[in-house]
């Protein structure tokens, strides 16, 4: 292990799914008994490759299981999403804003957003291995790590039958044997917040051969429809609409 780490900071070696202290364990066993100067050498290099990937959070040292962690805390960035009922400063001419996220496109934005500044390797919208007359398209992308970031859009309409069903779909494109992926992490929004139903929907996933993990992110109670909103004719500010109170 501590070997195979010493050698990608070269690249001259691909390092298995594994942890900091992992490698650090091994580079230290029986480094007191080391055989000469080369082994040392190497030792070192693999302390450097912790050290770098603790420390600075080394795009080098990222593992697929890194990029999941951060998948998994997407929902915290809602805490400071804007959502204003007025505007936040007295500026004149200032408006209420709303960042409305309402399709499989918003999201995927948001996602770029948080994944492309630690990963400066992501790409998105990348042709697969066409099968037949169809060429199938990944959502984003990271060749390094041998990974596919798909993403979706739960509809409230939408069954967890249809949405597993168009999950596996999207493996068996994506993961053909003559492409350069190999595994799958597929991040769901879920606009209706179905906390009850996300279980099973997971664990049904998880079966699937080439799905690394599966996150999802709710729907915040404060991001209402834009189906409520009314902007008149005059430009004006945005105003919520009134519903009809039954009798």
């Amino acid at each position: 292990m501590w070997l195979a780490a010493a050698l990608q900071r070269q690249g001259w070696a691909t390092l298995a799914e594994t942890s900091v202290s992992d490698v650090l364990k091994s580079a230290l066993t029986d480094a007191a008994v080391v055989s000469d100067g080369f082994e040392a050498g190497l030792r070192l290099a693999a302390i450097d490759w912790a050290v770098a990937r603790a420390m600075d959070f080394d795009v080098t040292a990222l593992t697929v299981t890194d990029v999941a962690g951060v998948l998994q805390r997407v929902p915290a960035v809602f805490q400071r999403w804007t959502w204003e009922d007025k505007p936040r400063t007295a500026r004149h001419g200032g408006e209420p804003r709303r960042w409305h996220i309402e399709n499989e496109y918003h999201f995927q934005s948001l996602l770029y957003t948080v994944l492309k500044p630690l990963i400066p390797a992501l790409e998105e919208e990348q042709y697969m291995s066409p099968t037949g007359t169809y060429q199938p398209r990944a959502d984003l992308c990271i060749l390094a790590l041998e990974l596919v970031v798909e993403v979706k859009f739960w509809y409230q309409g939408k069954s967890v039958k249809d949405l597993t069903e168009g999950i596996a779909a999207d493996l068996s494109l994506y993961l053909r044997k003559d492409s350069r992926y190999r595994k799958v992490i597929a991040v769901i929004w879920d606009d209706g917040a179905r906390t009850e139903d996300q279980s099973e929907l997971r664990r049904g996933l998880k079966g699937l051969t080439g799905l690394f993990d599966v996150a999802f992110v709710n729907r915040p109670s404060c991001m209402r429809s834009s189906a409520g909103i009314i902007v008149t004719k005059e430009g004006d500010q945005p105003k919520a609409s009134k519903r009809k109170k039954s009798k």
